[in-house]
């Protein structure tokens, strides 16, 4: 998966003037949360910080910055009276030209978030510019990158203030076995969302010859795949054989550490399978069966929504607990 900082890299090695924009503090009804970055060159854009006037603000912002010999700017964006937005939130932006140099600290970046390693992103102020630093643990005398820091880090801050950021974890698997109507709905739909996606059908026709952007496909021994999943990732199993998903499904329960587990099923398909892995002396309690939020619809499409909800409301709840115990709260020391 590439990362924003392995992007960003990309772009400075080509030699393009490459802008980072990244949210800072936090508070009220915001777009998008702090932490959040997207990248600026003077006519792309990657990423987002929840698009709008905001958005459509900063990026001129950094644009003019790109053009400028100013090596960074802190900007306070209060929505309501700045921008005549409604929801009435209040962000503080981080605005900085990347160089050359820039280039050591964006490669360990894009190095600790492909491997999932925890680790904090320090920023601090100098009268020079900003300098970054990768830390296990926020250093004290940070403030922390959340609402926090609205209250406390300056528009001008002092040499030596810092802000700390909690990298992302790194994406989740998902394993959709099943090339079917539903699959093949889904497939796309997850390849736009914050996994990586391992789409897996055996049949010789199985997997379509137009596969979506990004999302892996296997179409050999893929009962193998589900040994070499990783620990709190996530299984859909929708496949054309009915005794093939039960194996899938027991192989994957008794494995006992997916974060999720879903079936394609009906009410009595789901029974079924529920008393046979009684009978099979496996704890069935990891299985949503039938999958999806609950809608009335068996169209397809419809199918392939639901289940992505569901999924993402999944992995929420994952990443807000994982977040809890990974994100420092602001001190000064």
């Amino acid at each position: 998966m590439k990362t924003w900082a392995s992007a960003a890299s990309l772009r400075l090695a080509a030699g393009e003037p490459v802008a980072l924009i990244t949210i800072v503090a936090a508070a009220g009804s915001t777009p998008r949360d702090a932490g959040t970055v997207m990248l600026v060159t003077p006519r792309e854009t990657q990423g987002t910080i929840g698009g709008g006037a905001l958005e459509h603000r900063a990026i001129a912002q950094a644009r003019a910055l790109l053009a400028s010999p100013r090596p960074y700017v802190l900007q306070d964006y209060p929505l309501g009276p700045l921008l005549n937005q409604c929801c009435g939130g209040h962000v503080q932006l981080l605005i900085e030209a990347l160089t050359p140099a820039s280039l050591a600290w964006l490669d360990a970046v894009a190095e600790a978030e492909d491997a999932g390693t925890a680790a904090m992103l320090r920023t601090s102020f100098s009268a020079n510019g900003v300098q970054h630093a990768l830390t296990a643990v926020a250093p004290s005398g940070c403030f922390a990158a959340d609402g926090t820091a609205l209250k406390r880090l300056a528009l001008r801050p002092d040499p030596g203030d810092c802000v700390v950021q909690a990298l992302a974890p790194l994406a989740p698997d998902v394993l959709l076995f099943g090339a079917g109507h539903v699959g093949r709905a889904l497939a796309p739909i997850l390849a736009t969302l914050p996994f990586r996606t391992i789409w897996l059908d055996d049949r010789a026709d199985g997997l379509p010859r137009i596969r979506p952007p990004g999302v892996i496909c296997i179409d050999r021994d893929i009962a193998a795949a589900v040994d070499r999943l990783n620990p709190g990732n996530y299984v859909l199993v929708m496949t054309h054989d009915h005794e093939f998903d039960y194996r899938l499904v027991r192989q994957v329960l008794a494995r006992g550490d997916t974060a999720y587990c879903g079936l394609i099923a009906s009410a009595t398909k789901a029974a079924r399978f529920r008393n046979r892995l009684a009978r099979d002396g496996v704890d069935a309690d990891g299985l949503t069966a039938p999958l999806g939020v609950k809608l009335s619809s068996k169209e397809p499409a419809v199918i392939a929504v639901a289940a992505a909800a569901e999924l993402l409301a999944v992995h929420d709840a994952h990443a807000k607990a994982s977040l809890a115990h990974r994100m420092t709260r602001a001190c000064a020391c």
